[in-house]
């Protein structure tokens, strides 16, 4: 690796892959090659944490502690400006920059969003994407594998790393009474095991890692190990203000752990290796476990990540905290495009739907059903939008009623049920009554619109857009402004290919300068079907194939799988 730097003046910036097993050394590489080339290099160091559910862009927030331009789009769930800040980093024209990011086997969608958009912009800048990742849990489905396929080969180094040779093993063990041969064939060779064996009195092979790491945790004073246990549930490193509260404020606690190759200490508090962090928590019985992570729950500041909170409130078994913070991590996660994970957080609540607030209950459900539907789980998003029709209907919120109707209509016509779709897109404009208001009524009236278009019925698509718009007047919610064009667009097409696409381009301008990427990704694919319909290949191909990379992008597996179908219709119609 001790090139690469050097390297970036004649080939331009790379992607450099370092992939092994956990223990096998691959943090231990990076460390020592990022410290090498600090006084040459500007390095920013994140990681990737196994938390329930990962924390959106969490190696990012570990690099804006010490990079204030990534700070500001992060906490405004700026998308656009994380990546913009991230490239910006590695394109620094006076020295070159390592951006690191390990355990990427962990990424969330939305960090994997930001490596694809670097790595296909690497060869343009003037510096290193470093990922480390377990390439045993990366199997072909592992939405890495899709990230790593999408790189250009040749701005890519791929680095595997192998276990020790006997020779090595022999070396590390070398006068603790251990037989190497034996220490080899327990451990395949991997440097942490060898290492974690040796450090054990005794002539006795462990039979497993944790024994080798409780075996030294037992040396550790009661008070310093009764902190470790707490520390094992907290799977990132920590900063060090927010360790000390869980060690009383004795510092002597963190020092012995670190005297003893446990830890880690400095301005943040790690385990040494994640093997050790794992094997502590797996002494924990289930009685310690729930309490040190309801210690842990109190402890952290509240301004704390979501995605952190909920983690240990499930650990935890606190329902109340759940429900609490399960909707600000969903909500979190969505906006930076992380919809698996906002899906998952979500997904917490499903038992608990009686405990939510009276007020609250139905914009979650609502936010739960969207998510859903964008992952292309329509029949879970139908039963949310249900639950949410009832509730607002109980409450007699008109206008959340004929909002939750709007959705319905989208959802059962995804579903292939047009009439039914049709009668709730009637019912959005009738519950409104005699004197709605115009924004209610604008949401309504695009909906019915929408079917219209989705039927290419041509006249009553263009006098639904014009009721549409009217009813909104001059401060017309910009979604349903984009909609609008959109489906303006795509119908103008029908009777005079090419009219509509103007339109259609213009939707698709609008979506991405607001970020409303599934507006976006919709705008792309009806500029591809009227295309294709009309044999103008060129044109179907090339918006075919950005409609599914768009989807992509921003996780929406129903358009991503409807503009698969365009682009396989495409394929077809050109033989």
């Amino acid at each position: 690796m001790s090139d690469l730097v050097a390297r970036i003046d004649s080939s331009g910036g790379m992607v450099v892959l370092v992939r092994g097993e956990a223990g096998i050394g691959k943090s231990s590489l990076v460390k020592e090659f990022a410290e090498s080339h600090a006084d040459e290099a500007h390095v920013h160091l994140g990681s990737c944490d196994d938390l329930l559910t990962p924390q959106p862009l969490g190696p990012f927030w570990d690099i804006a502690r010490e990079e204030p331009s990534l700070a500001d789009p992060l906490a405004d769930g700026n998308r656009r400006g994380v990546l913009e800040a991230t490239l910006d980093l590695l394109s620094r024209p006076l020295r070159p920059s390592i951006v690191v990011i390990e355990d990427t086997q962990w990424a969330d969608e939305a960090t994997l969003d930001v490596v694809k958009y670097l790595g296909r912009r690497i060869a343009r800048t003037n510096g290193l994407l470093l990922l480390t990742y377990r390439d045993g849990d990366v199997d072909y489905d592992h939405p890495l594998r899709g990230v790593i396929g999408d790189l250009s080969p040749q701005s890519v180094v791929r680095i595997q790393l192998h276990g020790l040779s006997l020779s090595a093993v022999s070396s590390i063990i070398g006068e603790s009474g251990l037989d190497p041969e034996e220490a080899l064939t327990a451990t395949s060779g991997n440097p942490f095991l060898v290492t974690e064996m040796a450090s054990i009195d005794g002539d006795v092979v462990p039979s497993s890692v944790q024994d080798s790491v409780m075996a030294r945790v037992r040396k550790l004073s009661p008070e310093a190990r009764e902190m470790l246990k707490i520390l094992s549930v907290i799977p990132e490193r920590t900063p060090r203000p927010e360790v000390l509260p869980l060690a009383e404020g004795d510092e002597r606690r963190l020092a012995e752990c670190e005297q003893r190759g446990l830890l880690e200490v400095g301005g943040f508090v790690a385990f040494r290796h994640e093997l050790i962090r794992r094997a502590v928590e797996a002494s924990l019985t289930r009685s310690e476990r729930v309490a040190t992570n309801r210690k842990v729950l109190e402890v952290l500041p509240p301004e704390t990540d979501p995605a952190r909170l909920v983690h240990h409130a499930r650990r935890a078994e606190d329902v109340d905290r759940l429900v609490e913070l399960a909707p600000k991590a969903a909500r979190a996660a969505a906006a930076v495009g992380s919809h698996r994970e906002a899906v998952d957080h979500f997904r917490q609540l499903k038992s608990h739907l009686d405990l939510l607030d009276l007020g609250a209950k139905g914009p979650i459900l609502d936010d739960w059903a969207r998510e859903e539907s964008l992952l292309d789980n329509i029949g879970e998003a139908i039963e949310l939008n249900g639950l949410a029709l009832l509730h607002y209907q109980k409450v007699g919120d008109g206008s959340a009623e004929s909002g939750a109707l709007a959705v319905a209509a989208y959802l059962y016509e995804m579903a292939g049920q047009r009439g039914r779709a049709e009668q709730l897109a009637r019912q959005a404009v009738d519950v409104l009554g005699a004197n709605p208001d115009s924004s209610d009524l604008a949401r309504a009236l695009e909906v019915n619109a929408y079917l219209q278009q989705m039927a290419a019925n041509v006249t009553a698509t263009l006098e639904l857009v014009d009721r549409t718009l009217e009813a909104a007047g001059p401060d017309v919610d910009e979604r349903i402004m984009i909609r609008s064009i959109n489906h303006r667009g795509t119908v103008a097409n029908i009777p005079n290919y090419p009219d509509g696409r103007a339109s259609l381009d213009e939707a698709r301008n609008r979506s991405e300068a607001a970020g409303l990427w599934d507006e976006e990704s919709r705008a792309l694919v009806n500029h591809a079907w009227a295309a294709a319909e009309f044999r103008d290949f060129p044109i179907a191909s090339d918006y075919a194939q950005r409609a599914i990379a768009s989807a992509a992008r921003h996780d929406q597996l129903g358009l991503e799988s409807y503009s698969t179908a365009i682009y396989a219709t495409v394929l077809e119609l050109k033989g």
